[in-house]
């Protein structure tokens, strides 16, 4: 929302200082001159035909008025009125010796003013410079967000991948655990047949040691 255009003028339209002004935004200006009070005042007005706001401020019958494009943005009205509290201390310093000082109306002359045409145009270009760095350095802030956001959600990633690092490194030590001890139990089972094996085998053959001793008596003579 840049601040194109600046005026300082006497009520009832004569133009003392302005910088800015083309022939359409000129013709729009003389109009909202001839409206503006003389009584102190303040105030913005919309222009939509030419996508333009003017404000003003109004003191001791001086008019000090900027004009700025919209470029589709709501107007801040703090950006159009620092300028014009600016302008006006400058504008006072110049032509009365002091920011608490009006000048006399009667002295002031277009021709007098025109020096002060670069004035209004360093102002206007000054405001426009700072307003340009508040809108990057918000964006610096939105950007700076964004980055702290994913940073936090990076670190909460890395904390969840942690945790899942530290579930699976205990699920491999139980899941060693559980292979040894399965093979301990498998080397038991193992040996616990081969025992029962061993124990069927001496029965076996103690039963047929019991057999032949029964039918061969003690001497076999039975059995020969």
């Amino acid at each position: 929302m840049p601040l194109n255009a600046g005026v300082v003028a006497v009520v009832g339209a004569t133009v003392l200082s302005q910088h800015g002004l083309d022939d359409n935004l000129r013709g729009v200006v003389n109009k909202i001159l001839q409206k503006i009070p003389r009584h102190d005042s303040k105030m913005s007005y919309e222009y939509p035909p030419m996508n333009v706001d003017f404000s003003y401020i109004v003191e001791n019958r001086l008019i000090y008025l900027v004009a700025n494009n919209r470029d589709g943005e709501k107007m801040e009205f703090r950006i159009p009125f620092t300028y014009l509290e600016e302008i006006k201390k400058k504008f006072k310093k110049e032509f009365a010796g002091g920011e608490d000082k009006y000048p006399e109306i009667d002295t002031l002359s277009e021709a007098g003013c025109r020096e002060f045409d670069k004035v209004i145009k360093e102002t206007l270009s000054v405001c426009n410079d700072k307003d340009k760095i508040k809108t990057v350095q918000a964006q610096i802030d939105d950007v700076h967000g964004i980055v702290l956001q994913n940073i936090e959600k990076v670190i909460d990633r890395g904390d969840k991948i942690d945790a899942l690092v530290d579930k699976i490194d205990t699920l491999d030590s139980e899941a060693r655990t559980f292979r040894k001890g399965a093979g301990k139990l498998k080397n038991k089972m193992w040996w616990k047949n081969i025992r029962l094996i061993i124990m069927i085998v001496v029965i076996v053959i103690v039963l047929i040691i019991v057999i032949l001793l029964i039918a061969c008596k003690p001497n076999f003579d039975n059995c020969s």
